[in-house]
């Protein structure tokens, strides 16, 4: 487990310097960062995720956070791993305003997604807790094969989140992010980049 962990750290301080080393790039060779991030990914080994659990979409939350049925029939609540939205539906603990700057949109994007009724599937990662500390699933999501918390962060309405120590797929979560910077979408438009306040 030791060694998981430190692996997985040094993929975020490969990522670090790729991205320091973008931010100096000139403004072409900077538009192919992200699908050199991409393929950096790709001839990674992601074979530690755990096997996937099918589930049933009840409805979105907001832009992180959905309503499911599991196959025995029960109901909760699943928080995307790796994957902040602005809040939409809840009190941000750290700031205490009610909705964030781009809350709205990131739920209406999340809900282009995915409708109730959709499969998905709901796949845990051996690095990271099971549950947070509001009794949500942690996991990744995917439906038809797609992530929905990369495409929420490709977007621009989610950022990478790492809270105790960064997840097998944080290499391609942070080739996501930084095409969403880099392209001005979502949050970086709307919001300059910072979510954290609130709506207008």
């Amino acid at each position: 487990m030791i060694g998981l962990v430190l692996r997985c750290w040094r993929l975020v301080a490969l990522a670090g310097v790729l991205m320091f080393a973008w931010s100096h790039l000139p403004g072409p060779l900077r538009s192919r960062a992200p699908a050199a991030l991409a393929r950096l990914n790709a001839a990674l080994p992601w074979q530690h995720d755990a096997a996937p659990s099918s589930a049933t979409l009840v409805a979105v939350v907001d832009g992180d956070t959905l309503r499911v049925r599991l196959a025995d029939g029960a109901t909760t609540r699943v928080r995307l791993l790796m994957a902040d939205a602005p809040e939409h539906t809840a009190t941000r603990a750290s700031t205490g305003h009610h909705v964030d700057c781009g809350g709205s949109a990131a739920l209406n994007h999340m809900a282009s997604l995915v409708k109730a009724g959709d499969q998905l599937r709901l796949t845990a990662d051996p690095t990271q807790d099971g549950s947070d500390r509001y009794g949500r699933r942690l996991a990744y999501v995917s439906r038809g094969g797609r992530d929905l918390g990369r495409l929420m962060i490709r977007a621009g309405w989610a950022k990478v989140y790492i809270y105790d120590h960064p997840g097998l797929r944080v290499v391609t979560y942070q080739a996501a992010a930084l095409s969403a910077r880099t392209n001005r979408r979502g949050v970086y438009a709307a919001c300059d980049g910072d979510f954290h306040r609130p709506a207008r």
